[in-house]
């Protein structure tokens, strides 16, 4: 926000899931930032920022900002990630083709966002940016390469097929 303030730039408006919104307004002490609930009507504006924190997925093997837009926004998109998905068992962890699908979809959105990566040790990584190019540069490996994420990746797919 410092850079925002040394170039005469409007602060970023920042939305968040509600699950995150919380301590993304605990990070931020100045009241002139706006610091709202992402839904679905918000995708108007501009100078947006989306703050969200990468997760596991079944369908796109991560669960991104440009995931979660397209979940919510793509409808007819969505039926382009659901072609491209492996078989009918989830993929949480993994590197597919269906992300791709989400990448495309937000190209066309002049909007930003900040990725956040962690585990139960606190934050591995950031990579602030373009939804499209934002997972590209993240740690991946650091969340995935131990037996915590082998552990998740088992939980999501017993709670996924404990929910069928």
């Amino acid at each position: 926000m410092e850079i925002c303030n040394q170039k005469s730039l409007p602060k970023p408006r920042i939305l968040v899931d509600k699950s995150n919104l919380h301590l993304v307004k605990n990070m931020f002490s100045d009241p002139s930032i706006s610091i709202s609930e992402f839904n679905n009507s918000q995708l108007t504006g501009t100078n947006l920022m989306f703050v969200g924190e990468m997760e596991f997925d079944g369908l796109f093997g991560y669960s991104t900002v440009s995931t979660k837009l397209l979940r919510r926004f793509g409808k007819e998109q969505m039926l382009h990630a659901y072609e491209k998905k492996i078989g009918n068992l989830p993929h949480p962890g993994e590197d597919l083709s269906t992300i791709e699908v989400a990448k495309k979809f937000t190209d066309g959105f002049e909007i930003s966002s900040l990725e956040v990566v962690a585990n139960s040790s606190g934050i591995v990584d950031v990579s602030a940016g373009h939804p499209s190019s934002t997972m590209d540069t993240l740690k991946i490996s650091v969340f995935c390469n131990d037996k915590r994420c082998r552990k998740t990746q088992d939980t999501v797919y017993q709670h996924w097929q404990g929910s069928k």
